[in-house]
């Protein structure tokens, strides 16, 4: 349906710190239509009644039956034409001069002249729908948009596709508060609509419109808001569908703004090209099941078996596809693409997108959908079994406590991890025991930080945690070498350690026939985590989409943000109260140092032979 008011500016929030465009589209008194309006609106209904009138074997004619005003006017040029004073600029009517057109009707088909016998209608084969007549008020007759048979002759002419059709020109989302759930109910810290919104942004819409009806009403402010929180680019509300025309040539991703949207799904969806309709498949959520054949979908149930997958609420479709849409229902119109062989479903197996029958089902899914929403890239062996655990319950404690920066989660954590650092330093069996505790800690703290900025839709660039990492690690290495090398008295340091390390090892540590000390090894060791930082510098991010050597290398640059030398700290700290003079802590600080050069080398290694291809 086409808009029936025009665009009104709608403030854009005073929080948002990107410019952003909100366009509210609704219906206003003023904007009435004016009685010559209906007139030519009736005028224009009765040429599409005309243009699908169509039966097998005839071409029916359609004859607007004049007015009262008109029957008036009709009869004064009728007097008029007997006295022979025809006023001056005006055709008389029911006269038709030879060559002439005559006035108020158009001929769309082309005829021979003299070759028409009045009352013979001709087969519906031979003669365009086209050609019915029709009898305009005077007003309309030189009218010139009243051109309904180009108009339509054009609308159902098909158009060559180009490479500017496939090109995603934005995505619709079907606000509906009336819903369970509703748009805005929360699902892990952020509303559902935000991260549709946040979906679409990721796979590639350059502008988001917003439809939910005058049903909005005073909740108008906050959808407006959630949609900001997650998309920053161009934003509408629409109270009706908008008109196809908006949007131009293109490819239109539409949402429902009560499922849980995955950005990655949806830029998948977005590749299908040509005048292919796309549904997303997913492997949960309560949406109808399909079945495919050939990648095309050909059957829908509520249980059906076997089946590809469950809908997940996305479809994306060509623009001239969005007025079916929205006029015939979503149901009726897939099935009528379906007939049309032009409905595929795009499987992702993997994406955590999904429908929900109730809201109660959203609240459930919450437990299953943390890892794919909070979830890192750089678990280490230790963080998977342990830390990921517990930080879910700081992360779930912290989600809805705004006041609570991930960044400030940063710095707490690295206090903490210095404070681990201090205790290594004074050489103790039990304060070594108590930094490996708070060591850990902080990883579980750096892993939260982490893990609320992802909840949050919060993907600005870490840098501060990520250089907090590298500089914990340094500060431990320094303070371990250095409690190695000034133990107090009767526990074993690093010349105890090194008593226990074969002779290939012993002389692997020597410099002119003489073992190297503790500070020297820990000084090495913080070379290394500068080396394994400025490589990682030169790669740039992790990207979510990575793959094969792309993939491990982002793997290698982010090994230490796991912090799994936290637990090898901790290990040492007990083995280190249980022998104290053993020196094992010497054990953990050679462990993390060989570790940072290996990494840093198969990082450099990926790097110069599979180099990250540019954003």
């Amino acid at each position: 349906m086409s808009d029936s008011g025009g665009p009104e500016a709608l403030t854009t929030a005073e929080t948002s710190t990107r410019p952003q465009v909100v366009i509210l589209v609704r219906a206003r008194e003023s904007d009435a239509p004016s009685d010559d309006t209906k007139k030519f609106k009736a005028a224009a209904e009765l040429h599409a009644a005309a243009a699908n009138a169509t039966d097998v074997g005839e071409t029916r004619k359609y004859t607007r039956a004049p007015d009262a005003a008109e029957e008036a006017e009709a009869e004064a040029a009728s007097k008029t034409a007997e006295l022979g004073k025809e006023e001056p600029g005006k055709e008389e009517t029911g006269k038709e001069e030879p060559g002439k057109e005559e006035p108020g009707k158009e001929e769309t088909g082309k005829e021979e002249a003299g070759k028409e016998e009045a009352g013979k209608e001709e087969a519906a084969e031979e003669v365009e729908p086209s050609t019915a007549k029709f009898v305009l008020p005077p007003e309309l007759e030189e009218d010139p948009l009243d051109q309904p048979t180009e108009r339509f002759s054009n609308a159902l002419r098909p158009r060559k596709r180009t490479a500017a059709d496939d090109v995603t020109v934005g995505a619709v989302i079907q606000v509906d508060l009336q819903a369970d759930p509703s748009p805005l109910t929360p699902f892990l810290g952020r509303t559902l609509l935000e991260r549709a919104a946040r979906a679409a942004e990721v796979a590639g819409a350059p502008r988001l419109l917003l439809v939910g009806g005058p049903e909005m009403g005073e909740q108008r402010a906050e959808v407006v808001a959630a949609a900001q929180n997650g998309f920053r680019g161009e934003i509408e509300v629409h109270e009706e569908d908008p008109s196809p025309d908006s949007f131009g040539r293109g490819r239109l991703l539409l949402l429902d703004g009560s499922a849980l949207q995955d950005g990655a799904a949806l830029a998948s969806m977005a590749r299908v090209s040509g005048d292919k309709v796309a549904l997303l498949l997913s492997d949960h959520g309560d949406g109808l099941r399909a079945r495919t054949e050939g990648g095309a979908i050909v059957e829908f149930g509520t249980d059906l078996q076997p089946n590809d997958g469950a809908l997940a609420g996305a479809l994306a479709c060509p623009v001239e596809d969005f007025k079916l849409m929205s006029q015939l229902g979503m149901r009726a119109a897939l099935d009528r693409v379906s007939r049309e062989e032009r409905l595929v479903g795009r499987v992702v197996s993997e994406t955590y997108g999904r429908q929900f029958r109730d809201g109660s089902r959203a609240a459930q899914a919450e437990r299953y959908c943390y890892e794919s929403l909070a979830g890192g890239k750089s678990d280490g062996l230790f963080d998977q079994w342990f830390g990921r655990h517990l930080s879910r319950l700081v992360t779930l404690a912290l989600l809805t406590k705004e006041a609570i920066s991930p960044t400030l989660v940063s710095g707490f954590a690295a206090v903490i991890g210095g404070a681990g650092g201090v205790l290594l330093a004074l050489g103790r069996p039990v304060w070594a025991l108590v930094a490996g505790l708070l060591l850990v800690v902080s990883a579980i703290l750096d892993r939260t930080d982490g893990e609320l900025a992802r909840l949050r839709l919060d993907d600005r660039p870490r840098r501060f945690d990520f250089l907090l990492d590298h500089a914990i690690l340094s500060f431990l290495l320094a303070a371990l070498a250095w409690g190695l090398d000034h133990p107090p008295d009767g526990v074993g340091g690093w010349e105890a350690a090194i008593k226990l390390l074969p002779d290939f090892a012993v002389r692997g540590l020597s410099l002119g026939g003489q073992p190297v000390s503790a500070t020297l090894v820990g000084v090495a060791g913080v070379a290394g985590v500068i080396a394994l930082l400025s490589i990682s510098t030169w790669r740039g991010p992790p990207r979510a989409r990575a793959t094969g050597l792309e993939r491990f290398g982002d793997m290698l640059a982010s090994s230490f943000g796991s912090r799994d030398y936290a637990y090898l700290v901790l290990i040492g700290g007990i083995m280190t109260l249980v022998q104290p003079n053993l020196g094992l802590m010497a054990f953990v600080l050679l462990g993390c140092t060989a570790l940072v050069y290996g990494f840093a080398s198969l990082l450099l290694v990926v790097q110069l032979i599979a180099p990250r291809p540019e954003e």
